[in-house]
């Protein structure tokens, strides 16, 4: 049985721990905002899941990787319980991994949500995101700023995404290879740029378009914004799915919670309130009981109560 005194070597960072057994054999994968102070947990005399006391029963060696930010012990967290197939870990054994928008290299480049393959070379990755729900959404708003193409192949006649605006029809050669690659580097770069300068940017472009009044190009900015908004709220889902593994003693709690529902509310140039639920049961995430909510009643940046 592994000593309480392997927690002194612990960082206080973000990172991932495995267990193993008298073979050597990783049976337990976990994340932790804290190493240190996750890994503690398991030594204390009021743990009394049923689980944890036989887990803590089997493990003779604790080890840790530590990682720079909370979203990345996510993504490593996943990586090793497909690569090991830990006994203790319920969920995250199957083959599948988190989505990513995926742009081929060809003439005239496909976009598609799509696993992360061996082999691929030929492809550019974005992401990877936890909710393929959500990035499918972003996904369909930024189709129409950045009309592109999903056929695997060139149909014989244009399809229905030509007259929506959401595809420019190169297989009827509308658009020459040049003028098509640049629709795609610029989806490319707004990928790439998600941070708050990009916000202001797009912000201040669309009031600048309001006072011209080029409302149409002001719409497509508006586009923009929202799809902007559903990425950064899956890295907001990533970050909670770790945050709630701190320590509950520290909130005055004698047992840990069945169940926690988390809040958010993002605003986007003090327009386009929405709030977000993340909600966990056991310590798992409960996807099903994950809620967004539009916010009609408040026009200011306020984290509405």
């Amino acid at each position: 049985m592994v000593q309480k005194e392997i927690i002194k070597g612990f960082p206080d960072a973000p990172g991932v721990y495995l267990m193993r057994d008298r073979q050597g054999r990783v049976i337990y994968v976990g994340k932790a905002v804290s190493l240190k102070k996750r890994v503690a947990n398991y030594f204390l005399k009021n743990q009394d899941s049923l689980k944890n006391q036989i887990l803590m029963a089997t493990v003779e060696a604790i080890e840790y990787r530590e990682v720079s930010s909370e979203y990345e012990a996510l993504l490593l967290e996943d990586e090793l319980i497909k690569k090991f197939q830990p006994r203790f870990n319920i969920i995250a054994k199957d083959d599948k991994s988190f989505p990513y928008i995926k742009v081929t290299k060809e003439e005239f480049p496909r976009v598609s949500i799509g696993r992360r393959k061996k082999g691929e070379e030929e492809v550019d990755y974005f992401g990877p995101y936890t909710s393929a729900k959500l990035l499918r959404r972003a996904l369909t708003i930024l189709r129409k700023v950045f009309p592109f193409c999903t056929c695997r192949r060139f149909p014989k006649r244009a399809c229905l995404a030509r007259d929506l605006g959401l595809c420019p029809a190169p297989c009827e050669g509308l658009i020459s290879k040049r003028a098509y690659q640049k629709i795609v580097a610029g989806l490319a770069d707004f990928l790439t740029k998600i941070d708050s300068e990009l916000i202001e940017e797009l912000a201040f472009e669309m009031r600048g378009f309001v006072k011209k009044e080029e409302f149409e190009k002001a719409s497509d900015i508006r586009d923009e914004l929202e799809a902007l908004s559903i990425l950064i709220e899956l890295k907001k889902f990533d970050r909670k799915v770790i945050v709630v593994e701190t320590d509950f003693q520290k909130l005055g709690l004698i047992r840990e919670p069945q169940r926690i529902e988390a809040f958010d509310i993002s605003n986007i140039a003090d327009k386009n309130a929405v709030g977000s639920m993340v909600s966990f049961y056991k310590g798992r995430p409960d996807k099903n009981n994950y809620r967004r909510f539009k916010i009609r009643s408040v026009n200011r940046i306020d984290d509405t109560p």
